[in-house]
């Protein structure tokens, strides 16, 4: 069996797992096209209405006391707040009943368009400037009749806005899986198939060499077992043989015997385990650990500008990027003092220690109420970053045969950059 065959069989079953992601995306896609569009148009109205009436009911009390439409105070202003509290409803204009602009909020090529009198005289219209705005019309009433209209414009592409990014969220979603998936075959493969091979070739090739006295694990029931087990049978009929033969033989024979004996006496289970299982293993934890750590990067500068608050001496830009050169510094100061943390008190704690004040790192980074907590929070994640991983690539080290150490630390690095 060539020695590939184990990373072969792992982007075979990677690239079968991928497909069927990207299928179940693509079928995902068409149900939320069929489904969801038709719930959401519906929806989308009832904001617009919702949003309207808001306005409609301060202008009511001003319209309760016979004060004229066209001389309200304020009114444009008011839209204008409501604009900026709903950002997907695209303006807002008031108009009297042949659908002249009274007052007006949002683009100004809507307002310069002036296209409210041919809806009003064809109720029915759905669009404005070319089909770019979907409108609604609620009519502004006084003792039953009505005094003004509210138009409420929405864009019209706004369900497909919102369909674009379910499918970049599905997208995203099948990209993480993707990498998920890769990692956790990479880890079955090297501890359930790929280590075991290594062990088992190690056993056949100490044999090879006049080694007789090791034993391959044959733990299990799969072909690898089978495997191992047939050539621990052949392993020990050899031994039987050299035992009949050794205790038949005198004289000069003899003492040949006795100077190879060493290769055919008592069995042991000495040979060294394949370094892969080993690095398979960390491997995948520094990956999910990683991940946690850098799925942060896609929205920390969005949540820093949430917690932002001025420093009258610094420019918003330096204060807003502080957390984030911060943590760069720390790690890199951290690094080589967690190196040498890790020779002095073991790997495994160094590690552990690094991914406990990592995740307790994160966890205050996400209840940080101002951009100082913050700033602290990401100093303790820096530190336990830096520890982990000094400490796994200190664990690889010490885990692997020289000829090995490159490929197992290549192995190690592609769990970080995945």
């Amino acid at each position: 069996m060539k020695a590939g065959f184990g990373n072969r069989l792992n982007w075979l079953l990677t690239g079968l797992t991928t497909v069927l992601l990207l299928v179940s995306l693509l079928a995902l896609t068409g149900y939320f096209q069929t489904i969801f569009r038709p719930l959401i148009e519906p929806e989308l109205e009832k904001h617009a209405e919702t949003v309207g009436s808001y306005v409609i009911a301060q202008i009511d009390r001003a319209v309760e006391l016979d004060i004229p439409v066209p001389e309200l105070v304020g009114v444009s202003d008011l839209m204008d707040d409501v604009l900026s509290a709903n950002p997907d409803i695209s303006y807002l204009a008031l108009t009297d009943q042949s659908g002249g602009i009274l007052h007006f909020s949002g683009p100004g090529e809507v307002r310069n368009a002036d296209p409210f009198v041919g809806l009003v005289r064809a109720p029915d219209g759905a669009g404005v400037l070319d089909g770019t705005y979907t409108n609604t019309m609620l009519p502004i009433l006084k003792d039953g009749q009505p005094v003004a209209l509210l138009q409420v414009g929405m864009r019209a592409d706004h369900v497909q806005n919102a369909m674009n990014e379910v499918r970049f969220d599905l997208l995203s979603i099948l990209s993480v899986a993707a990498l998920f998936n890769f990692e956790i075959l990479i880890l079955v493969i090297a501890t359930a198939f790929s280590a075991r091979i290594r062990d088992l070739a190690s056993s056949i090739g100490r044999a090879a060499s006049g080694d007789f006295t090791i034993v391959a694990s044959a733990r299990g029931s799969d072909e690898v077992a089978r495997v191992s087990a047939a050539v621990n049978r052949l392993l020990d009929s050899v031994r039987r043989e050299f035992d009949r033969v050794a205790s038949s033989v005198v004289g000069q024979g003899a003492e040949v015997l006795k100077q190879v004996k060493g290769s055919f006496g008592q069995t042991s289970h000495s040979v060294a385990p394949s370094s892969a299982r080993a690095v398979a293993v960390l491997r995948f934890a520094v990956f999910v650990f990683s991940l946690a750590e850098e799925l942060t990067r896609t929205f920390l500068s969005v949540y820093i500008k949430d917690l932002f608050e001025p420093v009258p001496w610094l420019p918003a830009e330096v204060v807003i990027g502080a957390p984030i050169g911060l943590f760069m510094l720390l790690w890199a100061i951290a690094q080589p003092i967690a190196g040498s943390v890790s020779e002095r008190r073991g790997r495994q704690i160094t590690f552990t220690i690094g991914a406990l004040l990592s995740a307790a790192g994160l966890a205050g980074s996400g209840l940080a109420q101002d951009l100082v907590q913050l700033m602290v929070a990401r100093s303790v994640t820096a530190v336990g970053y830096a520890a982990v991983f000094i400490a796994a690539q200190g664990l690889v080290i010490d885990n692997t045969d020289p000829r090995e150490r490159a490929h197992s630390m290549a192995i190690y690095a592609g769990g970080i950059l995945a």
